[in-house]
C-alpha cells in the first residue's frame, strides 16, 4: 500500500502539482493533502475520478482555516471515518480513516497542526493537540499512521510525545534532511526552518519505504509511505 501526505499549499503550484499527482495515481492507494480547499477538491476529483474524498473542514481565523481530505482508491473498503479536535479553537484539524485491505485492517490518519506561532515550537495548545491525537487513537491496536503537516520542529516535545508513546518517527528513522523547499524559504529568508511535516506510524505497520521526494508542487514537499 502507498500513501502520500502532502500540504497542497491551497493548489498554487497547479500545473506541477497535476503533472506529479497523475504520475503517482497508478501506484497510490491513498493520498492525504492538507490545506485541500474547494476549489483543489473540485480540480482534483475532475482528472481523477478513481478516487473517493474524505474532507474535513475547520474554520477559525484568516490565518488558521483546515481543510483536510483524504483521498482513498475506489477498491479500498473504508469502514468508517472520524475527525479529531473539529471543535477545539486553539488546536489544529485531524481526520482519519480506518480501511479494510487484503484482510488487513488499517488506520490512516491525516493531521494539520496549528500554525501559530510560526517557530513551531511547543505551545499549551500544541502539546493538547498532540495528546489528543494520541488518545482518540489509543483504542486500535492495528496498524495506525499518522502523517501530515504538524509545524513542529524535530525537538518539539509534541514529537517527543508521539514517539514516547510507540510511534516511530520515519522523518528522523530515515534521516530526512527537510520537508521544505526553496517556495517556502524565499519567503522567510530570516527564519528558514527545514521541517514542518512528519510521518508517524505504531509498532504494527511493516515499513517498506519512505521518501521524501524533493520538488516544487508546493512549498512542502511530498512524503511517500509504503507499508503493509
Amino acid at each position: 500500500m502507498q500513501i502520500i501526505f502532502l500540504n497542497t499549499w491551497h493548489g498554487h503550484q497547479t500545473v506541477e502539482l497535476k503533472k506529479f499527482l497523475l504520475s503517482q495515481a497508478g501506484s497510490t492507494d491513498i493520498f492525504c493533502f492538507q490545506e485541500a480547499y474547494n476549489d483543489f477538491n473540485a480540480h482534483f476529483q475532475r482528472f481523477m475520478p478513481s478516487f473517493k474524498p474524505w474532507i474535513a473542514t475547520k474554520n477559525l481565523n484568516p490565518h488558521d482555516n483546515f481543510s483536510q481530505t483524504i483521498y482513498t482508491k475506489n477498491n479500498i473498503n473504508v469502514l468508517r471515518t472520524e475527525n479529531i479536535l473539529e471543535k477545539d479553537p486553539d488546536c489544529g484539524l485531524g481526520i482519519y480513516i480506518e480501511i479494510e485491505r487484503n484482510n488487513q485492517k488499517y488506520v490512516i490518519c491525516n493531521f494539520h497542526g496549528f500554525s501559530l506561532p510560526g517557530d513551531k515550537l511547543d505551545t499549551p495548545a500544541r502539546l493538547t493537540q498532540t495528546e489528543a491525537l494520541i488518545e482518540r487513537l489509543a483504542q486500535y491496536k492495528i496498524p495506525v499512521i499518522i502523517g501530515g503537516d504538524f509545524n513542529l520542529v524535530p525537538s518539539a516535545k509534541s514529537v517527543k510525545l508521539l514517539e514516547d508513546n510507540g510511534y516511530r518517527n520515519l522523518i528522523s528513522e530515515h534521516k530526512i534532511l527537510t520537508t521544505r523547499n526553496s517556495l517556502a524559504w524565499e519567503r522567510h529568508q530570516d527564519n528558514k526552518q527545514l521541517f514542518s511535516d512528519y510521518v508517524f506510524v505504531n509498532r504494527n505497520v511493516n515499513v517498506q519505504s519512505f521518501e521524501v521526494i524533493n520538488n516544487t508542487v508546493s512549498d512542502h514537499l511530498p512524503l511517500v509511505l509504503r507499508a503493509n
